[in-house]
């Protein structure tokens, strides 16, 4: 066979089959006591969800970005304006071009929500009203939907925290925020299908959440919990930790294990945690 065929036969299979050797990822930054959650997809999506304190988003958030390479954010979404979850989010927005931003609109008096705000405008970032229901779309990803808040917005910040359920590579996440019980048995009311493979524990593991009924809607295999090492609220609560191995759940802590990333490959899961080095198969 000559060299222009073989050629030719090359072109075709990798045309044919480009996913083959295509790697999705959610990747659960270690950045101490907050939450910041990077999903980057075979077809070169890119969703930032929070960024930790501002210290976390300058020293842990933006060089991990620069280092995978990521030159630019299709969306970030701010769970909700407290400043362990967008922080961060200020050197992120001074480094790298985002599309657009999605928010619940919550009102904070915080400088740093201040500061944070004034410098979406100032870049004039595209700033969208997280509403449930709303689809968001990132290549890549199969489905993204906002299931919470509900509005009007209660006075309880971190129930006001955007839910998203989100189905990539054949895996299902719930990324739950800070929402506490209430807010928890406001989603198992509606009429949405809660189940994920993954969950992101809401609250750090506080004992305010993760209750036997949400668990029991969510049914998850796998939990993570952003939280710092010896934080100084006793996250995670010793009590969820019980509830999550009553429903034999593997959970996973950035306290512990460092950052936490899941690769999706052809619908095979590998989970490695950083800080171990070491590469975990799961199911």
């Amino acid at each position: 066979m000559s060299r222009r065929l073989w050629l030719t036969l090359l072109i075709v299979l990798v045309l044919a089959f480009p996913v083959w050797a295509a790697e999705d990822r959610v990747i659960f930054l270690d950045v101490g006591q907050g939450d910041a959650i990077l999903i980057t997809t075979a077809q070169g999506g890119n969703l930032l969800i929070d960024a930790g304190t501002r210290a976390a988003g300058a020293e842990v958030v933006v060089p991990f970005l620069v280092e995978a390479g990521i030159e630019a954010l299709d969306a970030v979404v701010m769970t909700h304006p407290h400043a362990d979850h967008i922080g961060g989010l200020i050197p992120v927005l001074e480094s790298i071009p985002v599309d657009r931003i999605y928010a619940n609109y919550d009102i904070h008096t915080t400088e740093t929500y201040k500061e944070l705000l004034l410098l979406i405008e100032a870049l004039d970032i595209p700033f969208i009203l997280a509403e449930p229901g709303m689809a968001i779309e990132i290549s890549g990803v199969d489905r993204m939907a906002v299931l919470h808040p509900t509005y009007p917005l209660s006075n309880n910040i971190n129930n006001n925290s955007i839910v998203l359920w989100m189905e990539i590579g054949g895996v299902s996440f719930l990324f739950a925020g800070d929402i506490e019980q209430k807010a928890e048995e406001y989603l198992i009311q509606q009429p949405v299908d809660l189940r994920a493979h993954f969950i992101k524990v809401p609250h750090h593991g506080s004992k305010t959440s993760s209750h036997v009924r949400f668990l029991a809607e969510v049914q998850p295999s796998k939990a993570v919990i952003s939280c710092g090492q010896g934080n100084a609220y006793g996250h995670p609560d010793p009590e969820v930790l019980l509830r999550y191995a009553a429903f034999g759940v593997d959970v996973y802590r950035t306290d512990i294990h460092g950052t936490i990333t899941v690769i999706i490959t052809n619908g095979t899961v590998e989970i490695i945690t950083h800080k171990q080095g070491v590469r975990m198969p799961t199911q």
